[in-house]
């Protein structure tokens, strides 16, 4: 998933949810790697697992009206978050060799051996 906001990074980590609007088949206990664009390019940022998935009717009026007016679907509360220190830039992953560049990586499924290859590349991984 592609956070394009560093309030909205700030947000991830401080919650431990992520505000989807990309419609998939989410799944609790799934993986998810967490890319944002930095000064050296395109970077993974950390990865999650999701714990609970929740529908708009689900969430509080605040938070239904900010998923409205950004075009969010589902809230991804996650039970565990790392953040990766510093950066894994996708290019120095098997990730670089997909098709998609940039912006077409959000939402687009990655497997298990390919996280986790991105997992051994990165250096320091804080969990929350």
């Amino acid at each position: 998933m592609r956070i394009s906001k560093d309030e909205w990074e700030k947000q991830v980590f401080a919650i431990k949810s992520y505000y989807a609007g990309v419609r998939r088949e989410w799944k609790s206990n799934a993986k998810i790697l967490l890319a944002k664009k930095t000064d050296a390019g395109d970077a993974f940022i950390g990865y999650a697992v999701i714990k609970n998935i929740a529908d708009l009717e689900e969430m509080s009026e605040e938070e239904k009206d900010m998923c409205i007016n950004n075009n969010w679907s589902k809230k991804l509360s996650f039970g565990k978050l790392v953040r990766f220190h510093p950066p894994v830039l996708v290019k120095d992953t098997v990730v670089s060799k997909w098709g998609q560049k940039g912006a077409l990586l959000h939402g687009a499924p990655i497997s298990e051996t390919d996280i986790e290859s991105v997992l051994k590349i990165a250096k320091v991984k804080i969990v929350s």
